[in-house]
């Protein structure tokens, strides 16, 4: 699935494969640059987007097309959403993990997980769906479910907290995913997976405009 970044420091508009291999963690400062950055994403990829879960506010919930959405929490509607729902789309997404680990197979439909401020959900979950999110992290880019979490912290946080990275059964932090930080200017500071830096993009309005 493929973003447009942004432009870089020679005026060029630079698209990226962000979840070629890996995850995408974007850290931010104000809910509607996560919102604008979704619907940026939908817009860019709407064709790829024939499967998702999706934890998030109402209005990302609009964006997406409803064909698309196999199972939602939604934060700020609480008769659409609670833990229980949570819990029942981690244990969805889990199960078609293990049953595509389970398959031999050399290629799988991809399945996108949203998440729009992990931060309000990592409290909620017991060690059982702490422990599917973390082997989603570390194993579901290889069996194409992919997430695309948002964050007001930086996502080493959730790597320290949900992945252990020091066990060597996982992957070092750069190669886990793309990481994006919007900052509260706008400018956009992006790192591929596997690199060890970032690279600082401006914005592109007209796509962001929303």
């Amino acid at each position: 699935m493929n973003y447009t970044v942004g432009y870089n420091s020679s005026g060029k508009l630079v698209v990226t494969e962000v979840l070629l291999k890996a995850h995408l963690f974007v850290s931010y400062i104000d809910y509607r640059q996560i919102t604008r950055f979704f619907t940026q994403f939908s817009k860019e990829n709407e064709k790829g987007l024939t499967k998702c879960l999706l934890i998030g506010r109402e209005e990302i919930s609009i964006i997406l097309p409803d064909s698309a959405s196999i199972n939602k929490y939604i934060i700020d509607n609480p008769e659409q959403g609670n833990i229980k729902t949570v819990r029942r789309l981690f244990t969805t997404t889990h199960r078609i993990l293990v049953k595509r680990k389970s398959q031999k197979k050399n290629g799988y439909d991809p399945l996108l997980v949203l998440i729009d401020d992990i931060w309000q959900l990592v409290p909620k979950l017991n060690k059982v769906n702490s422990s599917k999110l973390k082997d989603l992290l570390s194993a579901g880019a290889s069996f194409g479910i992919f997430l695309v979490i948002g964050s007001t912290l930086p996502y080493r946080n959730l790597l320290v907290q949900l992945m252990q990275p020091g066990k060597s059964n996982h992957s070092p932090v750069n190669e886990t995913g793309a990481e994006m930080i919007i900052n509260p200017d706008g400018l956009i500071f992006f790192r591929e997976t596997g690199e060890l830096e970032f690279k600082t993009f401006y914005p592109n309005n007209i796509i962001y405009d929303v």
